[in-house]
């Protein structure tokens, strides 16, 4: 399996021929939003890994995890009509992902209007 060095694939605009290439196969699971937003973090962390901080220290090298460990996802719009999920009060809609119970703690006022989720795996008894 050949392998790409990680600034070639975040400055490359040409993402549609990585998603067409059998080596990004599980990309074509997470639309388009959750992977932009997925290589906004990893860029985050490398500049942060390479410039240090106020105090002097640069922070520490990022941790690659397997396809399988990604904990949360996050979504850029939210009941728009291009976005890929949904939110109805009760319940996040996702074309992918189906129906999702949340629990709403406090109730959002009408004139307030959501625009980004994150959707996070987390065991809870």
């Amino acid at each position: 399996m050949a392998r790409f060095p990680v600034d070639q694939i975040i400055i490359s605009s040409n993402q549609h021929s990585y998603r067409q290439n059998s080596y990004f196969l599980t990309t074509k699971k997470y639309p388009y939003e959750v992977q932009q937003i997925n290589l906004q973090r990893l860029d985050k962390a490398w500049k942060r890994w390479l410039i240090p901080g106020k105090a002097g220290k640069r922070g520490g090298r990022p941790r690659f995890k397997k396809s399988g460990k990604l904990r949360s996802f996050c979504f850029s719009r939210v009941n728009h009509p291009k976005a890929a999920i949904k939110f109805d009060g009760k319940q996040i809609i996702s074309t992918r992902f189906g129906a999702i119970r949340v629990i709403v703690h406090r109730p959002i006022p009408d004139e307030f209007t959501i625009k980004t989720a994150t959707i996070t795996k987390k065991a809870s008894a």
